[in-house]
């Protein structure tokens, strides 16, 4: 796969995560008057700012969150993706400078705001955990939450994406990518 093509699918699939991630009230889409806030299309795209807003890449990944937000766990799997960064990161070995510049031209962010956390973030400690937003494996598969997540010992962050410590847990017969904010220790 050549470079390019390589640049082209990660900035397609961190465009999809942010369409997929950003609430139906904060899209231009819905502040046009073009969705309501459940993403239902109420009008027809007709000037080109609401042909923009209302793009058919926006409109296919409008309808997979819907569909998404009505399976039991689909509100809360739209509300991280930090994890399927760094996986997308590492699995077409792009540098973080590079997936820096993809993700600002594809979201708007400008990743030299994001304030790291480095010196803050401790390690996930020995103990029993479940996970309380969708957790990924390393081919990207999303793990639901409510996943138990048993860590036998205390586990630095794995990588950063943009501040954000990045754990690789171990799960049964497998390793989840997940932040802090995606676990809670059982008592």
């Amino acid at each position: 796969m050549s470079f390019i093509t390589r640049v082209a699918d990660t900035f397609a699939a961190i465009k999809f995560l942010k369409i997929l991630t950003t609430p139906w009230k904060k899209t231009k889409a819905y502040k046009l008057g073009l969705v309501d806030e459940d993403g239902v299309t109420l009008k027809k795209a007709k000037t080109t700012v609401e042909k923009e807003a209302h793009t058919s890449l926006t409109r296919l990944v409008f309808n997979i969150k819907r569909l998404l937000g009505k399976l039991p766990f689909g509100k809360k799997t739209i509300t991280s993706y930090a994890a399927a960064l760094y996986l997308i990161k590492e699995s077409q070995e792009l540098s973080p400078d590079l997936i820096s510049l993809i993700l600002e031209e594809a979201t708007d962010v400008d990743t030299n705001d994001i304030r790291p956390l480095y010196e803050s973030v401790a390690p996930v400690e020995v103990g029993e955990y479940i996970s309380v937003q969708p957790l990924f494996n390393s081919k990207l598969e999303e793990v639901s939450p409510g996943a138990l997540i048993s860590v036998t010992e205390n586990t630095a962050a794995e990588d950063y994406i943009f501040g954000v410590p990045i754990y690789k847990l171990r799960n049964a017969d497998c390793f989840l990518y997940g932040s802090m904010s995606d676990i809670e220790k059982l008592s």
